[in-house]
């Protein structure tokens, strides 16, 4: 019996030797990538439903067959609730595949100043990621250029990914609208957005972003396209470059060490 009790003694070292080292490793190179593909797909899909509720609630036409739009008072009045819905799934501009309801409270038409929006999800997903969680925009009146500003906030806003790992953030940026807004035209318009937020990534590890170059994010492209975010993990800092305007899926990211390596803007994709 005391051999028996020292084996399981020994065994329960051996497993917590185990989960140490892995928790050790926590820190290396891969943690870091890890954590700044996560601060990298947050403001991507926030902005991409960001995109599907302008587009659904301001410009669509209504011969699309996917998603469906009703609109609850629909007679052109406020407060409304506007119910985007893509049911089991349809693929969009750029092949991404959405699915589930997003959920649109509004209080006054968006292009004046104290109007808001508010966004909740029910069964949502844009290629395989389920989104939950809050999103507020706030018309906050034109700067002093004259651009819209608007207030951004996101709460308890989770990713899970279809490999069932999840990451989680709150967020408060702010949208300016730097070309476009004096169109009516939709691809022409242009946002650039600051802000800071706090997360947790799919490792369970806290860690808060910084945007320390506006992000640029073009209509007519699904990826932000410019911008510098800096992410702080633990004694880490590491930081996140969108480029110089070319519109593709990749990011280089800048390695605490000084190191620099390309990350893909949606890593679960191919």
């Amino acid at each position: 019996m005391k051999k028996l009790a020292l084996f399981a003694v020994a065994l329960v070292a051996i497993t917590f030797t185990a989960c140490d080292k892995n928790a050790d490793q926590l820190s290396d190179e891969d943690s870091v990538t890890m954590t700044a593909e996560d601060a990298a797909v947050m403001e991507d899909m926030v902005a991409d439903v960001e995109e599907q509720v302008d587009y659904n609630v301001e410009f669509r036409s209504g011969d699309d067959d996917c998603p469906t739009v009703t609109v609850e008072p629909d007679d052109g009045s406020f407060p409304k609730t506007i119910t985007i819905d893509f049911g089991d799934g349809c693929e969009g501009p750029n092949g991404k595949v959405r699915a589930g309801q997003i959920i649109v409270t509004q209080t006054a038409p968006m292009h004046q100043a104290g109007a808001q929006r508010s966004v909740t999800f029910q069964n949502f997903s844009i290629d395989g990621v389920q989104i939950e969680g809050t999103k507020t925009l706030t018309n906050n009146g034109p700067n002093d250029e004259g651009q819209p500003t608007f207030t951004r906030e996101v709460s308890g806003f989770v990713m899970t990914f279809p490999d069932g790992t999840s990451s989680s953030f709150d967020a408060t940026w702010t949208r300016t609208w730097i070309e476009g807004y004096d169109t009516d035209l939709w691809l022409d318009d242009v946002f650039a957005i600051t802000g800071s937020a706090s997360g947790v990534n799919r490792q369970g590890v806290a860690f808060s972003s910084e945007i320390i170059e506006p992000l640029i994010k073009k209509r007519i492209c699904p990826w932000i396209v410019a911008g510098v975010k800096q992410v702080t993990k633990g004694d880490q800092t590491f930081s996140i470059d969108y480029g110089d305007g070319a519109c593709n899926r990749w990011a280089t990211l800048t390695l605490p060490n000084g190191e620099t390596k390309e990350i893909k803007l949606r890593w679960w994709r191919d």
